[in-house]
């Protein structure tokens, strides 16, 4: 426990906080038992609180209320400087304790993806759609390219493993196989294809909605 008013320095801000203080102090404020919650609540309720019987009045109510307005905590610039170099890199990747193996980052759990979507071969694959498709005067914000074939099915039909494998295979870079929406269509787009059915219901409202808006359209 640090005194007020005491500075800390940099060894001892390391020692104090650490990625198993942060597990011990989230496991004890978030994961506990019903039965100890309910044990915990008699053991303060009723005559056990410390509290039980005392009455605030209005006047003092009052008093504290006006006394605690304006209070502000105030972190030094060097405090917030010392905080900053101690923990930096402390509680990254694994050392994080909500660490759950990567499975939300997409370059660890797609790496084959991330790096072909990363290459300077798929950078210019995207320009030459957009140059082939987009009129530029009429759109120049919000656009995207979207595969009419999913990346993951050309990868999976020619047995991919490998970026040098990606980077040669014709069929990955054919700049027919890519179209240019608004970014807003390629979501709903992409929202689409993880379902693996759809209603007939859901297509008459989509040709009607089409119909509908026809003279909306943007010519891309």
């Amino acid at each position: 426990m640090t005194r007020k008013g005491c500075k800390q320095t940099l060894e001892h801000i390391r020692k104090r906080i650490t990625p198993e203080s942060i597990r011990k102090r989230f496991a004890t404020k978030f994961h506990l038992t019903p039965a100890y919650r309910e044990k915990m609540r008699k053991a303060k309720s009723g005559s056990n609180n410390p509290r039980y019987g005392l009455h605030l009045s209005e006047e003092l109510k009052k008093r504290i209320s006006e006394s605690e307005k304006g209070k502000k905590v105030v972190v030094s610039t060097e405090t917030k400087s010392k905080l900053s170099k101690a923990l930096k890199g402390k509680f990254t990747g694994e050392k994080h304790w909500g660490w759950k193996g990567g499975r939300r980052n997409y370059r660890l759990r797609q790496p084959l993806l991330y790096a072909i979507r990363n290459s300077q071969k798929y950078a210019e694959w995207r320009t030459k759609v957009l140059q082939k498709n987009v009129i530029y005067p009429n759109v120049t914000k919000g656009i995207q390219v979207h595969h009419l074939k999913k990346v993951t099915d050309i990868l999976k039909e020619n047995n991919i493993q490998t970026l040098e494998d990606a980077l040669k295979c014709e069929a990955l870079w054919d700049i027919n196989n890519g179209v240019v929406l608004l970014k807003g269509e390629h979501f709903i787009i992409s929202c689409l294809e993880r379902h693996k059915k759809i209603s007939r219901g859901f297509i008459k409202f989509v040709e009607q909605w089409i119909r509908e808006n026809e003279e909306k359209a943007v010519e891309l």
